[in-house]
Parts: C-alpha cells; sequence; structure tokens
C-alpha cells in the first residue's frame, strides 16, 4: 500500500510539473527543465530525506530481543485465535 501510494504521489508530482511520456519508439526525447528539476529533487534530497527518516525512526525503536519475542507470541496467539473462528 505504501508502495502504491508513493508511486501515486510520485507521478502527480511530475505531472504538475510537466512531465510528458515519451512517444512510442522515440530514441530521443528531452522533459522540459521544470519536469528534469522535479525529477532530480524526488530523486536527491527528498529520497535521502524519506532514507533518513527512516533509520532514525528505526534507531529509536526500542526492540529488544525480549520484546521481539513477546511480539511474535502475541502474533501468534492473535493467528491461531482468528484460524478457530
Amino acid at each position: 500500500m505504501t508502495g502504491a501510494l508513493a508511486i501515486f504521489l510520485a507521478l502527480q508530482v511530475l505531472g504538475w510539473f510537466g512531465y510528458r511520456t515519451p512517444p512510442a519508439g522515440a530514441l530521443q526525447f528531452s522533459q522540459s527543465p521544470a519536469a528534469v528539476t522535479a525529477i532530480r529533487t524526488l530523486t536527491g534530497p527528498v529520497g535521502a530525506f524519506l532514507l533518513v527518516s527512516a533509520i532514525v525512526a528505526a534507531w529509536f525503536y526500542p526492540l529488544t530481543r525480549e520484546r521481539h519475542a513477546r511480539i511474535r507470541r502475541l502474533l501468534a496467539r492473535r493467528r491461531e485465535r482468528l484460524t478457530h473462528l
């Protein structure tokens, strides 16, 4: 779901900046300067920001071996309860 949302948002942003799909069979095609800037921004600073955000979230998530085992037990119980319904 997250991947679909990310693709949708990226394509919307590119559309706002005038991205055009190359015609079928085109060997050379150029985008507008605004579209090229949007592509560079999405793949550079925006991508870096999202990566750093994920690293920070993972760094501060207190997942010890004991907590991991507890979560797995809780999920197994939930799965067992759902299969017996």
